[in-house]
C-alpha cells in the first residue's frame, strides 16, 4: 500500500493516553483546530509532539503534522481511529467499510481519481484553490482505509500532478 502525503508515518514506541478527537473533514480541523491555525498550548496533542513536529498516538489511528506552529496534516488509519468524523460539526454517515458512492454522496466528485495496478484507489479532492487537499484511499475489496486532510497537499506540485496524469487546469475551483 502507498501513501500520499507529505511527512512518512511513524509510530511512537508505545501508546500514549487513549484520544477521541473529532476531526471534521469539511471545515479542516481536529478537535476545532484548522489546518494551518496556530495551535494552541492545550491541544491534547501538543504535549506529546516530537521534535520533527509529529504527533503519533500509536493504536488511536491518528497522526498529526505540525510545521511552524500549525497544523499542517491530519492521517487517519479508519481501521484503529477512536475519534470521530464529522461534516460541518454533524456526524458523518460512513465509517471504515465506505465506498466511493458514500464517500462521493458527502463530499462530490473528486478533482481526481487515481487507480494503481493493484486496484488501490486514491480520490483527490481540492478546496480553497488547492491550499487544502482530502485524500480517500480505498483498498480493493475492503473499502475505506485511511484519509488524509492537509495542506498544499500531494496535487499542488506540478510534478505530481504529472506524475497522477492530472489533466485539469491548476489551481482547482473550491469544489
Amino acid at each position: 500500500m502507498f501513501r500520499f502525503f507529505k511527512a512518512k508515518p511513524k509510530l511512537v514506541p508505545a501508546p500514549l493516553a487513549a484520544v477521541t478527537p473529532r476531526i471534521d473533514l469539511k471545515c479542516f480541523s481536529c478537535d476545532g483546530i484548522e489546518l494551518g491555525s496556530p495551535m494552541p498550548g492545550d491541544a491534547f496533542f501538543a504535549k506529546d509532539i516530537d521534535s520533527e513536529g509529529i504527533y503519533a498516538n500509536r493504536g488511536s489511528g491518528i497522526e498529526l503534522g505540525v510545521e511552524e506552529g500549525v497544523l499542517d496534516y491530519i492521517y487517519i488509519t479508519l481501521a484503529d481511529f477512536k475519534g470521530s468524523l464529522m461534516e460541518e460539526g454533524r456526524a458523518i454517515g460512513f465509517g471504515r467499510h465506505a465506498t466511493e458512492a458514500e464517500v462521493e454522496a458527502v463530499f462530490g466528485r473528486p478533482f481526481h481519481r487515481d487507480v494503481d495496478a493493484d486496484g488501490e484507489v486514491i480520490r483527490f479532492h481540492e478546496y480553497r484553490s488547492g491550499k487544502i487537499e482530502l485524500q480517500f484511499e480505498f483498498l480493493p475489496d475492503r473499502g475505506l482505509e485511511v484519509i488524509t486532510v492537509c495542506r498544499d497537499g500531494v496535487l499542488s506540485g506540478e510534478e505530481q500532478r504529472r506524475s497522477y496524469k492530472v489533466t485539469r487546469a491548476w489551481p482547482p475551483t473550491d469544489g
